[in-house]
């Protein structure tokens, strides 16, 4: 997922000889910079990966993680919404829908998560398709929302630059996402289009993400830029 200075960046390289572009380390702490739409909106999003747990609804071990959302003025972040990824047939999936019930981890209803989020040992070389849902009513007359993701990952030869430092070896990962209403189990409306650009620094995670209307020059809808990143214990 993310990073905080290119010095912690090159310590974090040297922990390991494999690049891991995802890393989910219990206690490894992210601070994102959000900025939305023309007139500039800025949120931050902090996350915490809390570590690997069984997952009930899911019926499998998944990494819990905690994201938690505050306005840029400095207010204190907001109630946690959890991420649960979790790995399947060489991709890593997230539910997106889980919430805790005490000291369990229960689905909250919306039904919402993405499959084949990314490759498992995610490369330069890498292309893959995956889907997103919400509301997911299954039968013929189900409905919900879906997002049909095409990915192609590349290598970015230039360093990137973020509040958190600069990033070589990132790898940039182009995907065009389809978003559909669904209804009766048939397709409604027009489908609308969105182009996103991803960059994932080595043993650090994604370091900045841009959110188009449109291939190359399309309108930016949103931009999110890496400005901590504070690795847990197990990460020494």
């Amino acid at each position: 997922m993310l990073a905080l200075s290119g010095q912690v960046s090159c310590r974090s390289r040297d922990r390991t000889d494999r690049s891991d572009y995802f890393p989910l380390r219990p206690d490894d702490t992210w601070v994102y910079e959000i900025a939305r739409g023309s007139e500039g909106q800025h949120t931050r999003l902090m996350i915490r990966a809390r570590g690997d747990r069984f997952i009930e609804p899911l019926r499998q071990q998944g990494h819990v993680v905690e994201e938690r959302y505050s306005s840029h003025g400095g207010a204190a972040p907001g109630e946690p919404h959890l991420m649960v990824y979790y790995r399947h047939d060489g991709f890593v999936h997230r539910a997106m829908s889980l919430e805790y019930r005490g000291d369990e981890i229960v689905e909250g209803g919306l039904r919402a998560g993405e499959e084949r989020f990314l490759p498992v040992g995610l490369d330069a070389r890498s292309r893959w398709q995956g889907v997103t849902t919400a509301y997911d009513v299954p039968g013929p007359k189900g409905g919900g929302y879906a997002v049909e993701q095409i990915h192609a990952a590349a290598p970015e030869p230039e360093e990137v630059e973020v509040p958190a430092g600069r990033f070589g070896g990132c790898i940039r990962v182009e995907t065009v996402a389809v978003q559909r209403l669904r209804a009766e189990g048939r397709s409604q409306g027009e489908p609308v289009v969105f182009y996103y650009r991803d960059w994932y620094a080595p043993n650090v995670g994604l370091v900045r993400s841009r959110l188009t209307s449109g291939r190359g020059q399309g309108a930016l809808l949103a931009e999110t830029r890496l400005v901590s990143f504070v690795p847990g214990v197990s990460a020494d």
